[in-house]
């Protein structure tokens, strides 16, 4: 066993725990005067260290898309031989329309790229903008809970407690991309 600095007779593990909760205690402590303190950064002292970056929620990804479909992958793009060669492109059949219905209907096709390896039939979320010619976003493999989500989100008030009624259900959710949501609908 090693022994570190002035706090003697505890071993570097113990130390390390007890010099984080001195650590913790400590922000805590100041913490309601970081508020109180006028600042050119009062902007970024408000935010919490140690929670990760919001990201935009498939509320507002949604939002941004004038096309938001459920799609599966009907022909598997072809692998990539030459590096000069286009990204490779999967064709997709759409199988339900989450948004924008006027431009797009279930059975429709496409092509857009694919990341990734997966079997014919496996089911993606694709969003498109600048119709007729759509630009599609590469698309993301989800399950049918995912789209079930979706398609209740919609329906959803912009804002207020029923909103958020509805999201903290989903904080510990066993399909990360939903509890992932649902936090950074909590942090808008």
């Amino acid at each position: 066993m090693r022994f570190i600095g002035p706090i003697v007779n505890l071993p570097i593990p113990s130390l390390v725990v007890r010099l984080t909760i001195v650590i913790a205690a400590v922000a805590l402590l100041f913490a309601p005067l970081w508020q109180t303190v006028p600042s050119a950064t009062a902007a970024t002292t408000s935010a919490c260290p140690f929670c990760s970056a919001v990201a935009l929620t498939f509320s507002e990804q949604m939002d941004n898309s004038e096309i938001v479909v459920v799609a599966k992958l009907v022909s598997v793009p072809k692998k990539i031989v030459d590096p000069d060669e286009d990204f490779p492109k999967g064709e997709f059949e759409i199988v339900q329309v989450l948004k924008g219905d006027k431009f797009v209907k279930d059975g429709m096709e496409f092509k857009t790229q694919l990341v990734g390896s997966y079997p014919k039939g496996q089911k993606f979320l694709v969003m498109g903008v600048d119709p007729p010619k759509v630009a599609w976003t590469t698309p993301m493999k989800a399950t049918d809970r995912v789209f079930e989500y979706l398609g209740k989100i919609q329906s959803l008030p912009e804002s207020g407690a029923e909103r958020l009624v509805f999201f903290q259900d989903f904080f510990e959710d066993k399909e990360s991309v939903l509890a992932f949501d649902a936090f950074d609908e909590f942090a808008r």
